[in-house]
This record gives structure tokens, C-alpha cells and sequence, in this order.
């Protein structure tokens, strides 16, 4: 998911805040809505805000991720960005700087624990396939 997508999903979720506020009390703050009667506006009100909250935090994590990240798993070499949720997230290699997506790393690496991360991936050690052929007979473009 990209950033501009949560952007809009963001400013869509403050504008129906705001106007489920107004319609309910006749102000703009939603906080004056939970004095209203109705349960659910309120239930709507909290669910709006959790996801306003959820799409804040995950564009703050998106963000720190650079456009044009591909995972160098020579299996996957797939788009960070695009992959985040689906791949369960990123790790970027401490000792050389190269991204790979936490699943990725996991296979490619055989490691999850954080002492072992902390020692690099395949590649940075010199212990990686640097040459052999991507899956469906491509070639390895993502030497580095």
C-alpha cells in the first residue's frame, strides 16, 4: 500500500469524523458526540478513530521505508513497500544496508533471532548464492 493511498484513507476518515460531529451535535468536535444518546454514532465514532489511528502508525513505518526498495532474497525480489503486510513486514540488513522482507529473511537467512540478525545476511558474510537463477529461470539481477 502506498503512502499517498493512506494519506487519502487518513484524510477520509478525519472528514467523516468531523461530519458525523457536526450532524450529531452541530460542532465540530467529535468529542461532544459521545454526549449525545445514540450508541451508534458512538461505535462508529470509535471505529473511525481506531482506524484513523491504525493508518497513522502504519504510514509513520511505511515512511521510513525508501520508493524503491526491492527484497534482495534472490527468490523474491519483490517491491517492499507493496509486500509490507502480506510478507509480515521488513528487515533491513545492519552490517551492508540491503532490505529484505521479514518472511524472506527468515528463509534465505534461516534465522529469526535478533542476535543472529545483528551478523548480517548471506550476502554481507559471503555465505549467499550470489550467481544462481531466480525462480521461473530469471536471472539474478539484484546482485549488490
Amino acid at each position: 500500500m502506498s503512502p499517498g493511498k493512506l494519506t487519502l484513507g487518513l484524510i477520509i476518515n478525519i472528514v467523516l469524523i468531523l461530519l458525523i460531529s457536526y450532524g450529531t451535535t452541530g460542532s465540530l468536535n467529535p468529542f461532544q458526540a459521545f454526549s449525545s444518546s445514540n450508541l451508534l454514532i458512538k461505535i462508529v465514532l470509535i471505529v473511525l478513530a481506531f482506524f484513523t489511528f491504525i493508518e497513522f502508525l502504519f504510514l509513520l513505518v511505511i515512511s521510513r521505508i525508501p520508493e524503491d526498495a526491492i527484497c534482495q532474497d534472490p527468490d523474491c525480489g519483490k517491491d517492499i513497500r507493496t509486500y509490507y503486510l502480506v510478507l509480515r513486514g521488513a528487515i533491513r540488513c545492519p552490517v551492508c544496508g540491503r532490505w529484505y522482507h521479514r518472511a524472506c529473511w527468515i528463509r534465505y537467512n534461516r534465522t529469526s533471532s535478533p542476535l543472529e540478525i545483528l551478523k548480517g545476511c548471506k550476502k554481507c558474510r559471503g555465505e549467499g548464492e550470489m550467481g544462481r537463477p531466480r525462480l521461473l529461470g530469471e536471472e539474478d539481477t539484484l546482485r549488490g
